[in-house]
């Protein structure tokens, strides 16, 4: 599926304490242009809920132009400046700046299928994030609606399957191989599941979950993770739940005395 053309996109924007703010209702044009560049235009309405919230300003409908340079995407401004990179096909992440917004941002975007589109990312003012966001996007041609998530991580069937995929740093994909989760507790108190023969327990513990080398936190359907694992490594990942189209979506970016080794792009569908 072409990204060209129009998408209908619902983003959740959660404050940084996990809390829910509002939703924001977004029209994503891409455009061709002659000039091989991609006019992208985003026509977006946040709702009465966020009158008072910084995420209010982004009404309106923002331009900007992107250009393909390999693997990356170069984006042009006027609204958005920065670069996206490709891990393998359907999967990306950002990073630049909103200059008229006045907010530096962090974005993902993960396609599970080809209609589908499980996106977010984070708003800063430097180091501070003033909104976390999780989204779905879906081609406007066939929908009849703007696309919802469930507000939250409660996967409804216990078993998922689907393929993990591993992408080095020059973009090369060095594997990509079936993977399987089990989930066995998922509640406010804790969250356990089991991948590859190993468990992930997460109790809750003031705001956040713990486990015994990592912290996690939630923010609706979207679940944020750090481990912290021996001899320098570093686990960084964060996973999107989509319980109405069935789709567990995750990016685990992996380093080692602060240099990034690999990243790894799971895709699970449920059983």
């Amino acid at each position: 599926m072409s990204f060209l053309g129009a998408w209908l996109v619902t983003e959740y924007v959660y404050n940084p304490d996990g809390t829910f703010a509002g939703t924001i209702r977004q029209r994503r044009e891409l455009a061709q242009l002659p000039n091989g560049r991609i006019r992208v235009t985003q026509h977006c309405q946040p709702d009465k809920a966020l009158s008072r919230h910084p995420m209010v300003r982004f009404a309106g409908s923002p331009v900007f132009e992107l250009s393909v340079d390999g693997r990356f995407r170069r984006y042009h401004g006027p609204a958005v400046v920065g670069t996206g990179i490709s891990w393998g096909e359907g999967a990306m992440t950002g990073r630049g700046l909103w200059p008229d917004f006045g907010h530096n941002f962090r974005s993902f975007a993960v396609l599970p299928v080809a209609d589908c589109q499980l996106t977010g990312g984070k708003f800063f003012n430097a180091t501070e994030m003033i909104a976390n966001i999780a989204g779905v996007a879906v081609p406007e041609s066939g929908a009849s609606d703007y696309p919802t998530l469930n507000q939250a991580y409660r996967p409804l069937s216990r078993e998922w399957q689907g393929t993990c995929r591993t992408i080095l740093l020059d973009g090369t994909v060095q594997d990509e191989r079936p993977y399987r989760r089990i989930f066995h507790t998922v509640s406010d108190e804790q969250i356990i599941w089991e991948e590859a023969g190993e468990l992930t327990i997460l109790n809750w513990d003031n705001g956040r979950f713990r486990s015994k080398d990592g912290i996690g936190k939630l923010f609706g359907p979207l679940l944020e993770m750090e481990t912290v694992l021996e001899n320098g490594r570093i686990c960084e990942q964060l996973e999107l739940l989509d319980t109405v189209r069935g789709h567990l979506i995750g990016i685990r970016r992996w380093l080692r005395d602060e240099e990034l080794e690999k990243v790894e792009v799971v895709r699970l569908r449920s059983n």
